[in-house]
């Protein structure tokens, strides 16, 4: 009688797995088909594919072809997208391709990982259900790659209660680490309370500290001196731009809640998934993933620290993914559902209730998911929000997205435009697409208008339409080292947008862009630092 017991409880045990098995794929599957639904390319991700375009056609290393400036926040994306498109010659569908890929391989390290179907569909749930996780699956920016490192992070941290020793373990999470650093380098504020509990908990065995150490610091060392022998500074140029400002701390915190506020009113499970993990994490986890949700804590305060951002849900996208592994983790912890018998756990089973109580409850006050509704237009006017625009909507509405690339079908083949048509300003998908595979090299004319213009709103999609041979000046200081140096003062209080500080140029810039003589700038004090950024990243393009 026992052993057929015990039998029967095999099968029944080894069935539920195979069953845990196909819903695992299954979830992978469902969110990367959402992800390919919603496929778009935003405006900043242009501001990267103008200087990787630059870069692999002999333009140097700059937004624009005369300054080696570096524009782009994300270095490894950066390179990845270089490289793809070199490759491939589809610039604009292979970052496509490039997001939904990391997405996938981001789920699949945590679905993977989970033992319990109740909890798996929870999880599955939460991700799809978030707007900010599922729009930024794609859109050209690098949050997919950072899903995939610290997905790889919270494997080799989160999965096990005791010590690992391996050297090679120690190694890969160094290098998990210096990944994620190099994808975005503000992200390191969520890693150092786990780094510093990994050191804390190893401090008796050094030579694992050691290992993951030089695996963190050989990468990111190679980096940053490669960047200050090109490019005169280590750090990325965005960064000089948005910290040079003179806007008293209590207006950017302000700002900064405003920004969370949109993201709740608009996406309300994002930030109910945040706070759940944190909380969870924080009462029932184990030493290293409370450490993982004081992370979460301090990335959320440097965000209200930097007033936020002008594209709702971006910098909330790694966050809650993060947040969703960290519940994940606890429930698993908590219910025992990697241990024998414990498949079935009732603790399982009310998280998955709780779960879909909270989204139906969502959904019955009409916030539809985006992975659902798939908005062809933007949800909300940015201009009522706090400046915080729906930044996918925008896009979409201008033929920027997957759907209107298949749906409208080839346009005729782009050209290049000048600097005064309206229409520099538009562009489709199919169009970034045409006029990358067309970009020119240094020498060959092929129509490329060529001119200096001050602008910042509309600065990504006019400097691709353009042309290589154009020089925008960024009047908001991103992509030009001379106007970063320049102090932001708003004119009122609150009376400026994150991500477009816009500077006042000084007088006779714009010539001194035109002719490179520094000395037309009027201000003998500006012409001589302007002289001595030119000296380090002024190019020669024939």
């Amino acid at each position: 009688m026992r052993v057929g017991v015990y039998f029967l409880s095999v099968k029944v045990e080894q069935d539920y797995m195979r069953l845990l098995r196909l819903l695992q794929v299954l979830a992978i599957a469902l969110i990367a088909l959402f992800s390919l639904r919603l496929a778009w390319l935003g405006d900043d991700a242009l501001i990267t594919l103008r200087t990787a375009l630059n870069v692999t056609h002999g333009w140097g290393l700059g937004f624009n072809a005369t300054e080696a400036v570096q524009a782009y926040t994300h270095p490894l994306w950066f390179l990845l997208w270089t490289a793809v498109g070199s490759i491939s010659g589809q610039w604009a569908f292979g970052v496509l391709a490039m997001g939904v890929a990391f997405t996938t391989l981001g789920v699949a390290l945590l679905v993977f990982r989970m033992s319990s179907v109740p909890v798996l569909i929870g999880v599955t749930s939460l991700l799809l259900f978030s707007n900010a996780f599922m729009e930024y699956s794609t859109s050209g920016l690098e949050n997919s790659l950072a899903y995939t490192f610290a997905g790889i992070l919270l494997s080799l941290t989160g999965m096990h209660s005791q010590p690992r020793h391996e050297m090679w373990w120690a190694a890969l999470l160094g290098f998990a680490a210096a990944g994620l650093f190099l994808t975005r380098m503000d992200l390191i504020i969520a890693l150092i309370p786990v780094a510093i509990t990994l050191v804390w908990g190893y401090r008796q065995h050094l030579k694992i500290v050691g290992v993951g150490l030089i695996a963190f610091a050989l990468p990111t060392a190679f980096w940053f001196l490669w960047t200050y022998l090109n490019y005169g500074t280590a750090l990325p140029n965005t960064f000089a731009a948005k910290r040079n400002v003179d806007i008293p701390l209590g207006e950017l915190i302000f700002q900064g809640f405003r920004y969370l506020w949109v993201g709740f009113e608009n996406d309300p499970v994002t930030l109910l998934a945040i706070a759940l993990g944190v909380a969870l994490a924080l009462s029932l986890g184990t030493l290293i993933v409370r450490a993982w949700a004081l992370g979460i804590i301090a990335y959320l305060g440097y965000i209200l620290w930097i007033g936020g951002d002008y594209m709702g849900g971006r910098f909330l996208a790694v966050p809650v993914y993060i947040s969703v592994f960290l519940i994940a983790l606890t429930v698993k912890q908590v219910s025992g559902d990697d241990k024998s018998g414990q498949i079935f756990s009732g603790r399982s089973a009310a998280a998955l209730a709780a779960t879909i109580a909270v989204l139906l409850s969502i959904s019955a006050m009409g916030q539809t998911p985006v992975a659902l509704a798939n908005p062809q237009v933007a949800r909300w006017d940015y201009g009522t929000s706090a400046g915080i625009a729906d930044e996918r909507g925008l896009s979409v509405e201008r033929g920027r997205s997957l759907r209107s690339a298949l749906i409208q079908g080839q346009e005729a083949v782009p050209t290049f435009k000048e600097l005064n048509d309206p229409s520099a300003g538009e562009l489709t998908l199919f169009s970034i697409h045409g006029l990358s595979k067309n970009w020119p090299g240094p020498g060959t004319a092929d129509g490329t208008p060529v001119g200096v213009e001050a602008i910042c709103s509309l600065l990504p999609v006019v400097a691709l339409s353009t042309g290589p041979r154009t020089h925008l000046i960024d009047t908001c200081g991103l992509t030009d080292r001379f106007v970063a140096t320049i102090p932001f003062k708003p004119a009122t209080s609150l009376g400026w947008r994150a991500g477009h500080l816009e500077r006042e140029l000084p007088s006779g810039y714009v010539d001194a862009v035109e002719t490179g003589d520094s000395e037309r700038v009027t201000d003998p004090e500006l012409a001589t630092r302007l002289n001595a950024i030119w000296a380090k990243i002024r190019n020669t393009v024939d």
